[in-house]
């Protein structure tokens, strides 16, 4: 074969097919159909409610599901205990908890089956630091 020639059909096929799935496995990240804010909050100056309103009052037109075990509402939304207990599918999470709950909270999203998290956290570098570095960033797929 000539180097620089013009590449097979087949190969041309393969190359848009993962071009395909590549696309195909951001849309819970990019345009998700269900949405849980997991440490939304009752308190307007929070960030879990900011959050939760932002989704609630924005163009979003999917299903919001507030998560917080201390609330059985937020903002006249049912509240669930844990993303566990969300009846259906989750395609997305927003964590919004501190630092040192995020793994925790990430391995349920996973047992769950979320497909795309977003981590809003604050207090990781003393969290780390006080555990001397023993505990390791575990982001998996």
């Amino acid at each position: 074969m000539i180097q620089g020639a013009e590449r097979s059909k087949s190969e041309q096929l393969m190359d848009a097919g993962e071009q395909s799935a590549n696309l195909e496995s951001l849309k819970p990240l990019l345009s998700p159909k269900t949405v849980a804010v997991i440490g939304a909050s009752r308190q307007a100056d929070t960030i879990g409610y900011r959050l939760l309103q932002c989704l609630v009052e924005g163009r979003f037109t999917g299903t919001v599901y507030p998560v917080n075990p201390n609330a059985e509402s937020i903002m006249a939304i049912k509240a669930y205990p844990s993303v566990q207990d969300i009846p259906g599918t989750v395609e997305m999470a927003i964590i919004a908890v501190p630092a040192k709950l995020v793994s925790k909270v990430a391995d349920e999203c996973g047992k769950k089956g979320v497909r795309a998290l977003i981590v809003i956290s604050d207090g990781f570098r003393v969290f780390y630091a006080k555990k001397s570095l023993k505990i390791s960033y575990r982001i998996t797929a």
